[in-house]
């Protein structure tokens, strides 16, 4: 199928996709297009989401082509395979972050029931935050999670709140809507999630911070069962 659509997980941009298909408004020739269009759409980015998680020699060999200048042995192009994956998830990463860091500035909150401290990126932090310290990887945790609901959530209705332990990141600004928990002070990461039936969390390890795109469906899941039920 050219389109498919989620009823427990909707996409506000496959619903606008969808509405071109109602009677009133079907155009045949453009409905051809259309599904051309997305049927090479969906299949190119299953071919750039296999790449990115495991790149082929031949996509390996053209990244490498171009910045190494000797001949390409297997030995070489096993050692491109490995820093090709880590520059995408570094190119993805600071993407990311040039595009969010200047446009969205998190609020402060403060929790009722925990020792928390919500800072902005220039804060500096103070002895009465009795060593609370938000890190760059919870930032660009942060960030990560606005950029990928982006398109169903008011970035304004996302706020980090940091403890401790751990680093939340809430739905409109309500420490009882989490959207998961970003554990990044010990040597393994781990993500909490809150997908399951009881909302208690569920910690998945990640080995960098470009992981959190693979939870990105059960975010976005939680996130639209808060929506539906407002």
């Amino acid at each position: 199928p050219f389109l498919e659509i989620d009823l427990s997980n909707l996409d506000e941009q496959l619903i606008e996709q969808l509405k071109k298909y109602a009677k009133h408004s079907l155009d045949l020739d453009n409905l051809y297009d259309d599904a051309s269009r997305l049927k090479y759409t969906k299949e190119i980015m299953q071919v750039a989401d296999k790449e990115f998680s495991n790149p082929s020699g031949e996509f390996v060999r053209f990244f490498a082509q171009k910045v190494y200048k000797k001949k390409l042995t297997q030995k070489a192009i096993d050692q491109f395979t490995s820093i090709t994956k880590d520059s995408l998830d570094q190119f993805l990463s600071d993407k990311i972050n040039e595009r969010l860091k200047s446009a969205m500035q998190p609020k402060p909150a403060v929790a009722p029931n925990e020792d928390v401290l919500s800072v902005t990126p220039t804060q500096e932090i103070s002895p009465k935050n009795d060593g609370i310290v938000t890190t760059e990887d919870e930032w660009e945790g942060y960030y990560f999670v606005k950029a990928m609901l982006h398109d169903i959530v008011d970035p304004s209705k996302i706020v980090m709140r940091d403890a401790k332990s751990y680093c939340a990141i809430l739905f409109d600004d309500n420490n009882r809507k989490p959207l998961c928990r970003l554990y990044f002070d010990g040597k393994q990461k781990y993500v909490a999630l809150f997908d399951n039936n009881d909302r208690q969390e569920t910690k998945v390890p990640i080995e960098n911070i470009a992981d959190l795109f693979k939870l990105k469906d059960r975010i976005r899941s939680v996130a639209n069962s808060y929506l539906s039920a407002q």
